[in-house]
């Protein structure tokens, strides 16, 4: 758990940004981005990085996001806070509280980013230097809740067979999850100076 460093640059060389990965619902800090046939890591492998941006920090952010085999009650504001706090401890000086922060969430990933700008009053230095969010299959709002009927689908086969469930996590994620909504509205506005861009799925699950 917690922010893992995949690609810094020396010393001698000032990093310009901070990107961070986080991965979604059962996802794994390494695994969600590495491709299982090669074995390549998207976030750190040469032949997927861009010169575009060659002083930048990249990490990924792991976190206890499994809905089954899991005794934990986490919850969605329980990940943020992990997240901010972990972002806080990694920026020290005062060059690097400055720093530019680029995130790429996928699914619950996305959740958790969105979740964190709930908590501005401790942590206001952070949030005020996010300047972009790439959502990858997140589930903001309307029909895109339709996922989680599927996530609520899983995890009752999972009980059914007896194993453990995070089940404070599955009552956020509700389809008619009320939390899921608000604060959704909320990142609507206090996300205006940002570059946002969304990506998503157009099969069938």
């Amino acid at each position: 758990h917690g922010l893992h460093i995949l690609v810094s640059q020396p010393s001698t060389k000032p990093q310009c940004v901070d990107i961070i990965a986080i991965h979604g619902l059962n996802g794994h800090y390494e695994a969600t981005w590495t491709d299982r046939t090669t074995g390549a890591n998207w976030l750190k492998d040469p032949a997927f990085l861009s010169n575009d941006i060659p002083y930048a920090r990249i990490q990924s952010f792991g976190y206890n996001s499994l809905t089954y085999f899991s005794r934990s009650n986490a919850n969605i504001r329980d990940f943020a806070s992990e997240l901010l706090a972990a972002i806080k401890s990694s920026r020290k000086t005062v060059v690097e509280k400055k720093r530019p922060i680029v995130f790429i969430c996928h699914s619950l990933g996305g959740i958790a980013v969105v979740r964190a700008h709930e908590q501005n009053q401790h942590y206001s230095n952070i949030l005020e230097n996010i300047k972009g969010v790439a959502f990858f299959g997140t589930p903001h709002q309307g029909s895109d809740l339709a996922f989680w009927d599927y996530i609520g689908t899983t995890i009752v086969r999972a009980v059914a067979l007896g194993y453990s469930t995070n089940t404070t996590l599955s009552k956020d994620l509700k389809i008619d999850s009320t939390m899921l909504k608000n604060i959704s509205e909320s990142f609507s506005y206090r996300g205006e100076k940002m570059r946002i861009r969304s990506f998503y799925e157009t099969e069938s699950m």
